[in-house]
């Protein structure tokens, strides 16, 4: 009498792939795929997923997909969605178990860009009364992702008078304020404006300086101008009779 028996061995692989840089607050699509290249069949097969910081998913942070069995040979390849929510560069680790200890994984990076927006203004902090005074305004992006629908606004003081603003800046007398668009401003980039303004009152007079953009975007700066009133100088002749020829 004679036997013959057949040893099989399950593996389990797993890969996903991903966008290398997304936008934030975009969402991006994590293909996954995962692999019994084995003898035998692997049983009570499961992926999970913990969500790094940086994205996050509807679920949660701690995600499981229940494979069960994968045949020697068969793949199964699922789509997951996450979204980015903070700027960086993340590590992403999908991992698969199975019985008998089977286990697998695989790691992925991924930079989520951001654009940001600073804004500044410099010019005279002290001026007399009907003296223009030209200051500069400037708008930045010290982000990683291009800015887009950018507004510039210079909020004026009730003690200072418009004159005139270049780079098509708009005046607007409801609001006592001149407004720049730019539709979009590359990384590491930055823009500046000339605002040229009178002031009509004397004492502390405050510019300010507001940044919006898409993406909810903002930023704020001040500039304090102190106002004085010009000194009046009399001038007086005394005549002494002297005789000049």
């Amino acid at each position: 009498a004679t036997s013959r028996s057949i040893s099989t061995r399950p593996q389990l692989t797993i890969e996903h792939t991903a966008p290398p840089k997304v936008l934030i607050g975009e969402s991006l699509a994590v293909g996954i795929t995962v692999s019994n290249p084995g003898t035998g069949p692997a049983t009570g097969v499961i992926i999970e997923e913990d969500v790094p910081a940086g994205l996050s998913h509807v679920a949660g942070s701690q995600l499981e997909y229940d494979v069960g069995v994968l045949r020697p040979g068969e793949s199964k390849h699922i789509e997951l969605s996450l979204r980015a929510d903070r700027a960086g560069i993340v590590q992403n680790r999908i991992q698969v178990r199975g019985d008998a200890g089977l286990s697998g994984q695989h790691v992925v990076q991924i930079e989520v860009v951001a654009p940001q927006l600073q804004v500044g203004v410099e010019g005279p902090k002290r001026r007399f009364l009907e003296r223009q005074a030209t200051y500069t305004l400037q708008i930045a992006n010290p982000g990683t992702a291009t800015a887009r629908d950018l507004d510039l606004i210079a909020h004026l003081p009730r003690g200072m008078r418009f004159v005139d603003a270049d780079s098509q800046g708009q005046y607007d007398p409801s609001r006592h304020a001149v407004l720049w668009s730019l539709a979009e401003l590359q990384p590491n980039q930055a823009g500046v404006v000339k605002l040229t303004a009178t002031p009509v009152e004397p004492g502390e007079q405050k510019i300010q300086i507001e940044g919006r953009a898409a993406l909810n975007l903002s930023a704020t700066a001040d500039q304090l101008v102190l106002v004085e009133q010009a000194a009046e100088l009399v001038h007086t002749v005394k005549d002494l009779d002297e005789v000049i020829e």
